[in-house]
């Protein structure tokens, strides 16, 4: 099966010699300025983060906030493109401070969104539709342990590319279920 540009790495679709970057980020939380769009920014090594807040004082990292992070209480990073792209493989970047607070278990899943319609006796009600993400687990990988700023590839299995209607996915994201060190968030230098 022929699947360009699958991974969350975007090519240069617009052709103006830079990659295409997602058109969102979001995290479930976030601490003291490590904001989720610094996991996409492309700074990845030790020396790019430091050099980078050495000049305007910003972290270039994401860091959950301070909290049990676990099944009932995940840490989530999410990726959202323009639209639907197949995603084969992707990478983390792990902890920036600390080993101890790289993603140990956690569900890299795809998403698009699904319409709900509300009805009474077979009529649909105007204006009552909700507008959500449908998650599906696309890999899932436990035990891990990581050194800081180790960078990880993992593949999704091919029966996994697409959803159960055969669209690639629009959004992404890792669901962090477990870190080494509890009550101290998790650290994801980039996501790609």
């Amino acid at each position: 099966i022929d699947v360009p540009a699958c991974s969350l790495n975007p090519p240069d679709q617009d052709g103006d010699g830079n990659p295409d970057r997602p058109c969102t980020a979001a995290a479930s939380s976030s601490r003291s300025g490590k904001l989720p769009e610094y996991a996409f920014d492309g700074l990845s090594s030790e020396e790019q983060i430091e050099f980078q807040h050495s000049l305007d004082g910003k972290y270039y990292y994401w860091h959950s906030a301070l909290s049990l992070i676990s099944e009932t209480n995940p840490a989530t990073l999410q990726y959202g493109f323009n639209s639907q792209r197949p995603v084969c493989s992707y990478a983390i970047t792990g902890p920036v401070t600390n080993d101890l607070l790289g993603p140990k278990s956690f569900k890299f899943q795809g998403g698009n969104f699904r319409w709900l319609s509300c009805t009474f006796e077979g009529q649909r009600l105007p204006g009552n539709s909700v507008c959500y993400i449908e998650w599906a687990d696309l890999d899932e990988q436990t035990g891990i342990e990581w050194t800081e700023f180790q960078r990880r590839v993992f593949s999704v299995p091919e029966e996994n590319w697409t959803d159960e209607f055969g669209a690639a996915y629009q959004f992404y994201q890792v669901k962090i279920t477990d870190v080494e060190r509890q009550n101290f968030g998790v650290e994801i230098a980039e996501f790609e």
